[in-house]
């Protein structure tokens, strides 16, 4: 093999490793997004808090399980989650399979909004507006039992709230 074949090798296995880096972020700022429509069911792009805390929640999460983003938002939001009713709903089939080239409901100003934050995000050009919150949910997700306690809410107009655990 001659050394302009052998560095040609390297440029394309370089290549390689930066297409599939590229397509890997492009994925999950698209689930990213899925999960933000199904969690918050709100295209409000005007005060995107609600959408931050929660993204920094899944990003802190992934960190602490030492699994990539991708997969803590496939297991951590309903919309992905095959063991639960919400997977099955004719709405979540829907914003599974939307694109951001084919939005969901065709309604691409709002879902733009939606592309726009994830891909800030995933850029790190979204600052976190609940530092302490490593879980999210509703009233409903947390017993009066629980070993969490929150620490923000009202960030958005569903209503999740966000949680630490208790110390």
């Amino acid at each position: 093999m001659t050394r302009y074949m052998e560095i040609a090798l390297l440029i394309a296995g370089i290549w390689l490793m930066y297409l599939t880096a590229a397509r890997g972020d492009d994925t999950t700022a698209l689930n990213l997004a899925r999960c933000m429509r199904a969690e918050t069911d709100s295209y409000s792009g005007e005060n995107n808090q609600e959408w931050a805390a929660m993204a920094h929640v899944l990003r802190k999460r992934a960190k602490q399980s030492k699994r990539t983003l991708n997969k803590t938002i496939l297991a951590y939001c309903a919309v992905f989650d095959r063991r639960g009713a919400a997977y099955y709903q004719p709405r979540s089939k829907a914003i599974r399979a939307s694109t951001f080239e084919a939005p969901l409901h065709g309604r691409p100003a709002e879902w733009q909004k939606l592309r726009e934050f994830s891909q800030a995000f995933m850029g790190g050009r979204i600052a976190d507006p609940c530092p302490e919150a490593m879980h999210f949910g509703a009233d409903y997700d947390v017993g009066p039992d629980s070993s969490l306690v929150e620490v923000c809410h009202h960030l958005g107009e569903r209503g999740n709230k966000f949680f630490r655990v208790r110390q």
